[in-house]
């Protein structure tokens, strides 16, 4: 198992802040009822999925804080980056096969819970090996 670092602990944080605030824009779904499910109340498959996503959001959100750097004195840039990232997170999280509530659900979870954390992480590391 790999260590994980407080970067990643953050970037979790971040990426649980801003999908809550997208999921707020999004219109309600109706959910299907949960599979069977692991650590946390999260089924494995779900887990998989909301992991597929994060590597994706934090890849976004590093390219953003990159973008707003470089575009640090022109507010309206900015803005119009801000606006693009949130939608290509939104397009990152969809392409896995959830909705924006769901991710959210899931990240709440990961964040409350250590062993689901832990787990959560370990998928993550694989996927970004791959």
């Amino acid at each position: 198992m790999k260590v994980c670092t407080s970067n990643n602990a953050t970037a979790v944080a971040a990426s649980f802040l801003l999908v809550s605030l997208l999921a707020g824009l999004c219109f309600a779904q109706q959910q299907k009822p949960a599979p069977a499910s692991s650590a946390g109340g999260v089924s494995e498959a779900s887990l998989e999925l909301a992991a597929g996503a994060y590597v994706e959001v934090v890849r976004i959100q590093r390219a953003l804080s990159k973008d707003l750097e470089e575009n640090a004195d022109d507010h309206e840039a900015q803005q119009r980056l801000r606006e693009k990232a949130s939608h290509d997170m939104l397009k990152a999280i969809e392409n896995e096969g959830l909705d924006a509530e769901k991710y959210s659900e899931i990240m709440k979870r990961i964040h409350l819970d250590d062993d689901l954390y832990l787990e959560f992480m370990d998928i993550v590391e694989n996927l970004r090996d791959i």
